[in-house]
């Protein structure tokens, strides 16, 4: 993968200037490749860690993989705009990326879900991707797990669906 760590510092704009939407959708895109440093070996997408039992479920799975696999590279990206309250209890040396501070109207669900996570995880693939419980997850492997399922194994963990039949979530 070419994208590594530090890339936002070596980033210039090209072509004409850009407005807010290009300006605020490129700067989260190469903030969020740099808070990743490079691809990782596990990546778990989650909504939040807050106070739930699915989100101790994920908090014993990244244990685990720590456990097993002591050099493994992990990250944890949440989703949602509500603020984790249980960041402390993830095991030292996780990444933690929280989407909730690259939100804005012009970074907004379905820009990250069209576009910035499925760029992201195409360029900088991760080897295990786990999406657990994230609806923002489940879209983007939704509508790109056939592209992504080339680089990386993909784990879809989910203890409430939150869609009805007809698909209104």
């Amino acid at each position: 993968s070419f994208l590594r760590g530090g890339t936002l510092e070596t980033y210039s704009k090209w072509g004409s200037p850009w407005g807010p939407w290009d300006e605020e959708r490129g700067l989260a895109f190469w903030r969020l490749v740099d808070a990743l440093g490079g691809a990782v070996d596990y990546l778990f997408v989650a909504p939040w860690v807050r106070t739930g039992g699915g989100d101790l479920v994920l908090v014993q799975y990244i244990e685990s993989v720590r456990r097993l696999d002591p050099d493994a590279s992990i990250a944890l990206l949440t989703t949602e705009p509500d603020a984790s309250t249980r960041l402390g209890d993830i095991a030292d040396g996780v990444r933690v990326i929280e989407l909730r501070e690259h939100f804005s109207e012009f970074v907004d669900r379905e820009w990250i879900v069209s576009h910035l996570l499925p760029q992201l995880l195409t360029q900088l693939p991760p080897k295990t991707l786990h999406i657990f419980n994230s609806t923002v997850g489940f879209d983007v492997v939704e509508r790109f797990g056939r592209q992504l399922r080339n680089d990386s194994a993909i784990f879809l963990s989910s203890f409430v669906t939150d869609r009805t039949p007809d698909g209104e979530r």
